[in-house]
C-alpha cells in the first residue's frame, strides 16, 4: 500500500521536530552528570519513539480510512465528430469534486482507448462524477457528449450514449 502524501508530510514534520527536541534536550543535559544524563536520555528516546509511532499510525489510518475513487478503463466506440471528418481525435475530461484529469488525445479513430486514470482520495458516495468527451480541432474543440453519475461504493461499469453518436464506457471503484 502506498503511503499518502499526508502521511509522508506528517512523518517528515514530526521527525524534524523530534530531532530539534533531542538537540535542545542534549544541550541541557550536558550540564548534568553523565550517568544521570544517559538514563534520562534513554527514557526520553523511548517515550518520544513510542509516541511518534502511535501518532503516525493514528494519522495514517485516518487518512487511509477515507474513501478513494479510481476511474479507469475509459474508452469510446463509434464516436462521430464533425460531418466532414470521418474519424475523431478524441479526448476525455474527467472530474469529481476538485479533482480533474484530461486524457491525451487519441488521433484519427472512432474507437479510442484512453489509458489514463482519475484518482480522488476524498470522494464519498453520492459525489458527482462527470466525463466529457471532446473532439480535438484546430480552433475550437467540439463537445461530443457528457456522461455523469452519482458514485456509489464498490466497482461499477458505466456507459452512456453520446448525443453526436457512439458510446462512452468507463469503470470506477469507490472504496
Amino acid at each position: 500500500m502506498r503511503l499518502s502524501r499526508l502521511c509522508v508530510s506528517t512523518f517528515i514534520y514530526l521527525f524534524i521536530h523530534l530531532i530539534r527536541a533531542l538537540l535542545v534536550y542534549k544541550n541541557k543535559e550536558r550540564e548534568k552528570s553523565s550517568a544521570e544524563a544517559r538514563c534520562i536520555e534513554t527514557a526520553f528516546y523511548e517515550i518520544m519513539a513510542s509516541r511518534l509511532c502511535l501518532l503516525l499510525l493514528i494519522l495514517c489510518s485516518l487518512h487511509v480510512a477515507q474513501c478513494g475513487l479510481r476511474v479507469y478503463n475509459v474508452y469510446a466506440r463509434g464516436i462521430r465528430p464533425d460531418p466532414g471528418n470521418n474519424n475523431g481525435d478524441g479526448y476525455v475530461r474527467m472530474s469529481c469534486g476538485p479533482a480533474s484529469k484530461t486524457t491525451n488525445v487519441v488521433f484519427n479513430t472512432p474507437d479510442p482507448n484512453w489509458h489514463e486514470e482519475l484518482h480522488y482520495s476524498r470522494a464519498s458516495p453520492g459525489n458527482y462524477l462527470e466525463l466529457r468527451v471532446y473532439d480535438k480541432d484546430v480552433i475550437f474543440d467540439d463537445l461530443l457528449g457528457i456522461c455523469a453519475t452519482n458514485i456509489q461504493k464498490g466497482t461499477r461499469k458505466h456507459y452512456c450514449n453520446l448525443p453526436t453518436g457512439g458510446y462512452l464506457y468507463f469503470t470506477y471503484t469507490l472504496s
